[in-house]
């Protein structure tokens, strides 16, 4: 079989800088010094940005979980989007993950539960009644956290 079958299009040179930055990024995580948020924030969009290449990511998904628990918008939302595409139901995360989406859903702060709502459908979909057990009514979530509110009907 050809070698370009094997790599789908993907270049030697392509292959070799990927593999360069996923060890870059697998050091600087096991590393002895813990990093700021910004730095698990850039390195867990690096992971996801290779794996949107069409590369496998098999590390990294405990740092995008505790992404989750920041207060920092932009470190929430890069959290959420890597849990949405790159972890299944069938993680070891489920519980984390599951405990961080309902906090955000019954927080006062609205942006926080704009994006566990966002993330929540791509987290349950194929889920089936497991995610019905998770999130038993999802209508309580929007209801008691505020999210949907009630209004008056229009005047003619």
């Amino acid at each position: 079989m050809p070698l370009c079958f094997l790599f789908l299009g993907k270049s030697k040179a392509e292959i070799k800088r990927i593999n360069k930055e996923l060890a870059n990024i697998r050091s600087k995580f096991k590393g002895d010094k813990a990093l700021d948020g910004y730095s698990k924030k850039k390195y867990v969009c690096k992971l996801l940005f290779i794996f949107l290449l069409g590369h496998d990511i098999d590390f990294g998904h405990m740092e995008a979980v505790n992404l989750l628990s920041s207060n920092r918008y932009t470190e929430k939302q890069i959290g959420y989007l890597f849990i949405s595409v790159l972890v299944n139901s069938n993680s070891e995360l489920i519980r984390l993950i599951n405990n961080a989406i309902k906090s955000d859903l019954a927080s006062r702060n609205p942006t926080f539960m704009g994006l566990a709502c966002t993330a929540l459908p791509a987290w349950v979909a194929g889920d089936g009644r497991g995610a019905c057990r998770r999130f038993p009514n999802p209508r309580r979530w929007y209801v008691s956290g505020g999210l949907l509110r009630a209004r008056s009907p229009p005047h003619a």
